[in-house]
């Protein structure tokens, strides 16, 4: 808790403190202070407006995309990017305000459980002697994360002024100062005391906080897929998976932390419904994106995925025979596994050239049942795959007999490697090199 005191605590309990300076009111400070910072993520929220609608600007070539090449998901996801870099659009922006919240929220809760160092500007040793003094008064070990909230409504009360002065005598604080001070700090606000935890077996006002930030996450989620540039072209199931998620996690929240966070998040959802309206009047989506090219992509892909489903449909019982057949080729108890592949250079071959060549050039696996000894040899006949034309990773195999000369062969692969990068560097490949006793031993060892 100490860093999170130091980096979000102290910044933004200067901004409480100015806040509460300004009002005088413990819960309007909340609000002003929610104001600010959406004053302050005002660029960010103008970058991410912009962001969204670049994006949909280029919603419809993505389409054309995924309805060229159906299907190929590399293909789609390469064709995307740079869709992305040329458009200047960026995925990631969007998370921005979320990221940004999360030290708000997390300096906020700081400042909320440690109004004597925020708000009081108590040093923090003192608050520390402070909530000892309570600890003993009320006849604990420790208080808990709302410790200097519970030292503070102690010494509001004028009766324990007394136990204080006694506790903290020969210390040099003047707790008769700080107790006056205290008295002027009200947590309630209409009736509310933000310094509790709502807690749903609690029957109390306070758990108005929790019931008005579901309410206000509802209306921000109902807004953002009517309004926002970016998530009312989501589909229906997408929109209300975010907005139960949502609404689930707002509700949720506002029963872990004292009610003066939740506040905060209420007002939030406020400004940030309010914020949708004005940015949509600032940057007008409508400006700048085709909407009817929008609709003619996707009618194309609604009618591309139609045509899918049919054929998954017709081909539904293959599929499911395929599967059978898998499992049965690699259940365990199958030890009779022959796999083949054929080609032929004449005949029926200029039949399926295009096919072959197909394959060739998008394939990604290598694999060599008949090693060289040489192994630059061998590396080029891997390379070959992407000298026509593939550009992804390929996987190379090696099928090696047991007991055979192929075994030798891999041995003198790698005791001759040195040899071969040489005979490559020279710009050919010789036999020169391989004496007959090389030839005979690797003969030998392979005999029974």
């Amino acid at each position: 808790m100490s860093f999170i005191n130091t980096v979000f605590g102290i910044p933004l309990g200067y901004v409480m403190w100015g806040c509460y300076q300004l009002v005088k009111n413990y819960g309007l400070s909340i609000i002003l202070f929610t104001l600010v910072s959406k004053i302050v993520m005002l660029p960010v929220s103008i970058m991410v407006q912009k962001n969204s609608i670049r994006m949909i600007q280029i919603q419809p070539q993505i389409n054309e995309i995924k309805y060229k090449h159906a299907g190929d998901k590399d293909r789609i996801a390469d064709e995307q990017m740079e869709l992305f870099k040329k458009a200047h659009y960026s995925p990631m922006l969007g998370m921005v305000p979320m990221l940004l919240q999360i030290p708000l929220v997390l300096g906020l809760i700081n400042v909320i459980y440690n109004p004597m160092q925020h708000l009081m500007h108590i040093k923090t040793s003192v608050c520390d002697q402070i909530v000892a003094a309570t600890c003993s008064l009320m006849g604990v070990d420790q208080l808990g994360s709302g410790a200097q909230l519970q030292a503070m409504a102690a010494l509001q009360n004028p009766d324990n002024l007394s136990f204080f002065q006694s506790a903290l005598t020969g210390t040099g604080i003047d707790i008769e100062a700080i107790a006056a001070q205290a008295a002027t700090i009200n947590t309630h606000f209409l009736g509310l005391d933000l310094s509790v935890v709502p807690h749903i077996t609690v029957l109390a006002w306070i758990l108005l906080i929790p019931l008005f930030s579901c309410l206000s996450t509802v209306l921000l989620c109902a807004c953002q897929n009517q309004a926002n540039v970016l998530q009312k072209e989501q589909g229906a199931l997408g929109q209300w998976g975010v907005t139960i998620f949502t609404v689930a996690f707002s509700t949720y929240f506002t029963f872990l932390v004292p009610g003066g966070v939740g506040l905060y998040w209420i007002f939030s959802n406020l400004f940030s419904t309010a914020l949708i309206y004005i940015l949509n009047a600032v940057y007008n989506p409508k400006k700048y994106i085709d909407y009817e090219a929008l609709e003619e992509s996707k009618r194309l892909l609604a009618e591309q995925k139609a045509v899918e489903d049919a054929y998954k449909k017709k081909m539904a019982p293959y599929k499911a025979k395929e599967k059978e057949d898998y499992k049965r080729f690699f259940a365990k108890d199958n030890e009779n596994k022959q796999l083949m592949f054929y080609s032929e250079s004449s005949g029926f071959y200029k039949y399926y050239r295009g096919m072959i060549e197909e394959l060739l050039e998008n394939s990604d696996i290598v694999i060599h049942y008949d090693p060289w000894w040489n192994v630059a040899a061998q590396n080029q006949a891997t390379d070959r795959t992407h000298r026509i034309g593939q550009e992804k990773q390929v996987m190379v195999y090696k099928l090696i007999t047991s007991d055979t000369i192929e075994e030798n062969i891999l041995k003198l692969q790698e005791a001759k490697k040195d040899l071969a990068d040489q005979i490559v560097s020279k710009g050919g490949i010789s036999f020169g090199e391989l004496t007959k006793d090389d030839i005979l031993k690797m003969i030998e060892e392979s005999r029974p």
